[in-house]
């Protein structure tokens, strides 16, 4: 299974790519976007989930994320940002998505400048979050 920078999925793949994504040693890192519905709520959300400082706009929010996602010396170079119910904050906020997704593609190409794989997946439900296929699951 081959994954690019961002990854679009529909939420029933979840437990099929956290499952593969353990098995190739990446590192996880989970966003619930459950109760996510503006700016403020992701960044409260981010902020309970992967356990950083709350921010209190995107700038600081980008800091704050690198600090809390990338992995330490001990965890290797590979991670895995996984962003469930990512449908959610497009249907009531795409300005904030629109942002978000900003600051972790922005993260996930610095990392690859300093030798870390990223990848980040955006789960949902809809026509915008396709299941995955057969051969996309091996």
């Amino acid at each position: 299974m081959r994954f690019s920078l961002y990854n679009v999925i529909a939420s029933q793949d979840e437990a099929t790519i956290v499952a593969k994504l353990s098995e190739d040693r990446f590192v996880l890192r989970r966003l619930d976007g459950a109760n996510v519905r503006s700016a403020r709520e992701y960044w409260d959300a981010s902020a309970k989930h992967l356990r950083h400082r709350i921010a209190n706009g995107w700038d600081g929010y980008a800091e704050y994320l690198a600090e809390a996602v990338l992995p330490n010396d001990e965890e290797g170079n590979k991670i895995a940002f996984l962003w469930v119910h990512a449908d959610l904050l497009i249907s009531s906020d795409l300005r904030a998505f629109l942002s978000a997704f900003d600051v972790l593609i922005t993260l996930g190409r610095a990392a690859y400048a300093r030798g870390t794989e990223m990848l980040i997946f955006l789960l949902g439900d809809g026509a915008a979050f396709p299941p995955m296929t057969d051969e996309e699951s091996r």
